[in-house]
């Protein structure tokens, strides 16, 4: 996604002398766009016959995007869709009349909520669902002229958290590992470890602690699970929770277990939840 990519289609000429004029204008314009079939030959008047598609994550970044791209979007992360068109003679197509449509795969469900802004461009957010779902991006008035493109919503953990976050986190993992609220200190350390991408290491500094070693004495695997659970989601755990962790937890491999815990959708979704709490709230 990184690299200047273009949209796919294709032109034929029709007439040495066209071919003459318009085929180095193309290949000018190559690098970005290659036109949809027929397009030269059956339009007269000014038409949309090539697109550009780029996309703006949330960091404020453009990126061109490559014939069916894949669009990484961070769970509870939104992006900007933007098209950008040539006619054609290989001019660039008025933005104010350049709007792309979008159909996302409605097996998806509510995974993408997709909306388009008074400019034509779309806003794309992403819930707490992980996976991927297919779309395509195409243009009103030219049927051939589209482009498949896929979605795909990944954990929280890969694009980082915000303070708000980390300190969610925190606070979750003290409940969970040593069964009390944090002091001050420590949540503000933690906050800052977790927030600087050191989610593991603070896990396994707070089963290392002291603290946790006299706890653990008193604890079974299954009680420790138990704790892990109302800590990081709020509820006991299921019996498919038992099946997936209580092994783990006996041959001592709780680090592993807590951060497939946090990195799950059922975790993701309520962190999600409590960050648009926050915002609602933040005046």
């Amino acid at each position: 996604m990184s690299d200047p990519v273009t949209h796919v289609g294709r032109c034929r000429l029709s007439g040495a002398i066209l071919a003459a004029v318009l085929v180095p204008m193309l290949f000018a314009v190559s690098a970005w766009a290659r036109t949809q079939p027929g397009c030269l030959e059956r339009w007269t008047r000014p038409v949309a016959c090539a697109i550009r598609l780029s996309v703006e994550t949330s960091h404020g970044r453009w990126r061109d995007l490559r014939p069916g791209a894949r669009i990484r979007i961070p769970a509870g992360d939104a992006i900007v869709l933007h098209g950008e068109a040539r006619d054609q003679n290989g001019w660039r197509f008025p933005e104010d009349r350049m709007r792309i449509g979008l159909d996302i795969d409605p097996n998806c469900g509510d995974a993408l909520r997709p909306h388009q802004l008074e400019n034509g461009d779309w806003r794309i957010a992403a819930g707490a669902r992980h996976g991927r779902c297919r779309a395509i991006v195409w243009v009103p008035g030219n049927l051939n002229l589209d482009e498949k493109i896929t979605f795909e919503i990944v954990s929280r953990a890969i694009a980082g958290y915000t303070r708000d976050q980390a300190q969610f986190i925190a606070r979750s993992l003290y409940r969970a590992i040593l069964g009390r609220g944090p002091d001050r200190e420590g949540l503000e350390a933690a906050t800052v470890e977790i927030q600087r991408g050191r989610l593991k290491s603070e896990v396994e500094s707070m089963f290392s602690s002291r603290e946790f070693a006299r706890r653990r004495r008193s604890l079974s695997a299954a009680e420790l699970l138990d704790s892990l659970y109302r800590g990081l989601l709020g509820r006991p755990p299921d019996s498919a929770g038992v099946r997936t962790y209580l092994h783990d937890l006996e041959r001592g491999r709780r680090t592993r277990v807590v951060l497939k815990i946090i990195r799950s959708e059922e975790f993701e979704a309520r962190l999600l939840r409590r960050h648009a709490h926050l915002r609602r709230h933040v005046f």
